[in-house]
């Protein structure tokens, strides 16, 4: 009986031993994934975190770690992953799981939260999916700009582009944002909600140099604005800073362009350098008045990213530069507030009974969230 046990107990062992095995051959197929110069490093300080060479508990190690062209997952956890430095790199890209999750996604409870992005002397980054507290794109003493840089289905606490020449920013939650240097160039907001919602005026400077293209200026104070492009954007709760130089203006003859906007204030499109056209001013209505989705609110300053952003005023359909709708909805392609890129295993089948030494086929099944 004992010799029958003991049998039995090497056994299940064995076979314990290979189902482990099969596991971590499934985890290193997701964090392995290669193409011409390209890893996926996946990072999760929860403590779910397998082990593994290209599994991180520290988004910052994960960082340094990484090669140009390499991918970083940046699992979701309810707890952030902190502040990070990325410092003359070059070619990186971190995925997060998305905003919104609450309303789509039923796999996961929360995001991919970091806390300050610092980055300086760096090009062709990616950051995709994430929560981000603040972004900051290298200081005032830099002499060498950040460049090609792309955030896209994130939620942003703050933008500080200090140096950067080419920012592109959409489907992305914005709640402040600082374009004050003159040398900044090739920055886009492109079918963004900008909700800075009750921050300190004093924390807004001048937009210089800036591109905004079907996006939501929500509960937002106008200061000086100068080379900018604006078209096909809904402004609503719009406010204009008052300055104690009567002498100095928001817009007025700072060469910008306004095209197919609506407004809910008047503002001197005309003036001076400025040019305007097709522009609707001076609208006073409230967010009801505006969304189809009978879930928006008019007692709020928050804009709520569960949302839907399709207009239903009539001098918003099919009226932007492009014969599409001004706001969010308009532009080409599907508007989502959500990215979802992450790898989801749903399912896994394997024999019943495997034994040492031979082959087995194992069936995977994932999708992406």
């Amino acid at each position: 009986m004992g010799i029958y046990s003991n049998l039995g107990i090497e056994y299940f062992n064995k076979q314990k031993d290979i189902m482990k095995k099969i596991l971590f051959l499934l985890i290193a197929v997701l964090a392995t994934q290669t193409t011409t110069a390209q890893n996926i490093l996946i990072v999760d300080n929860t403590d779910k975190n397998p082990s593994g060479s290209n599994y991180y508990s520290d988004l910052q190690e994960a960082i340094d770690a990484a090669l140009s062209g390499d991918i970083i997952y940046v699992m979701p956890s309810p707890n952030s992953y902190g502040n990070v430095d990325i410092e003359d790199r070059e070619g990186l890209t971190l995925i997060g799981l998305g905003y919104n999750t609450s309303a789509i996604n039923k796999n996961f409870n929360y995001g991919s939260e970091v806390g300050t992005i610092d980055v300086d002397n760096s090009s062709n980054l990616v950051f995709k999916g994430l929560q981000i507290n603040n972004l900051s794109l290298d200081n005032a003493n830099t002499t060498e700009p950040s460049s090609t840089i792309v955030v896209n289905g994130s939620v942003v606490g703050g933008i500080n582009a200090s140096f950067v020449q080419g920012l592109t920013v959409s489907h992305s939650y914005i709640e402040g944002f600082s374009l004050s240097n003159s040398d900044n160039t090739a920055i886009i907001f492109r079918r963004c909600i900008i909700n800075p919602a009750g921050s300190s005026i004093s924390d807004y400077k001048d937009i210089r140099n800036g591109n905004f293209h079907n996006s939501i200026f929500f509960d937002f104070t106008v200061r000086s604005i100068s080379n900018s492009t604006f078209k096909n954007n809904i402004f609503l709760k719009t406010q204009r800073y008052q300055y104690a130089d009567a002498q100095i203006q928001e817009i007025a003859d700072n060469n910008n362009t306004f095209l197919n906007n609506f407004f809910d204030i008047t503002l001197p499109l005309n003036d001076g350098s400025n040019f305007g056209e097709n522009n609707v001013v001076n609208e006073a209505l409230n967010p009801t008045d505006i969304f189809a989705d009978t879930a928006v609110s008019n007692s709020t300053n928050v804009f709520d990213m569960n949302w839907d952003v399709t207009p239903k005023l009539s001098s918003l359909l099919n009226a932007g530069t492009d014969g599409t709708h001004i706001g969010p909805s308009g532009g080409v392609g599907t508007y989502s507030n959500s990215i979802f890129s992450l790898p989801f295993v749903y399912d896994i089948i394997i024999p019943t009974e495997i034994k040492a030494g031979e082959d087995i086929e194992v069936t995977i099944k994932a999708k992406g969230n």
